[in-house]
């Protein structure tokens, strides 16, 4: 009697091990949905390409604000926490500072290009459009605005604000380093190249 009974316990003890194995441990990738997983959602790009498709409106408007009153609006840079301190930009202090950064930090009117792929991200995102000539667009896009910030800043150089403080002193130092007339010349060569590249 005691050995059938030690032997069925021992039968119930392997049944319940088989059972327990048999369940799987889920993973916390099944438990729980990724972050990622839900930026792949049609809802995710919708708002993603929406919002900056707005926001490129934004820099535009901040951008065209910023060149009539760019000297009011620098006094005030440092003042974006106090209330009492207002911009003159029609987009505020944010759209003050972020014009202030692209355009006279930055490459000047050439940032303009920055609003356009901004746009033109939000676009292929909300009508599902191939990434490949998106990126090459940024490449070309990046080129194009350095080589229009030196440009203005050396045909312009009392208009610091169209070539930008990069143009600026990229401009500076390439006359430094090669003289003012093989720059020049040197302007020339390369929109030569980049013309008959493109076409």
């Amino acid at each position: 009697m005691i050995f059938l009974f030690t032997a069925k316990n021992d039968q119930k003890l392997l049944m319940a091990k088989r059972r327990t194995s048999s369940k799987k441990p889920l993973n916390s990738s099944e438990q729980k949905p990724s972050i990622f997983a839900y930026f792949k959602t049609r809802q995710a790009k919708t708002i993603l390409g929406s919002f900056l498709i707005l926001f490129s409106f934004f820099l535009c408007i901040a951008f065209i604000s910023f060149f009539f009153n760019w000297q009011e609006d620098q006094s005030i840079l440092k003042e974006f926490a106090d209330k009492t301190v207002r911009s003159k930009n029609l987009l505020g202090k944010i759209g003050a500072n972020l014009s202030n950064f692209f355009i006279y930090s930055g490459v000047g009117i050439a940032a303009f290009i920055v609003a356009f792929q901004i746009l033109l991200t939000g676009w292929y995102i909300l009508f599902k459009k191939k990434f490949s000539s998106l990126i090459i667009s940024w490449n070309w896009s990046l080129l194009v605005m350095i080589w229009i910030s030196i440009t203005l800043g050396f045909a312009y150089d009392k208009y610091a604000l169209l070539s930008g403080v990069i143009g600026y002193e990229i401009n500076e130092f390439l006359q430094a380093f090669i003289g003012k007339t093989r720059l020049g010349h040197s302007f020339n060569l390369l929109f030569y190249c980049l013309f008959s590249f493109t076409l």
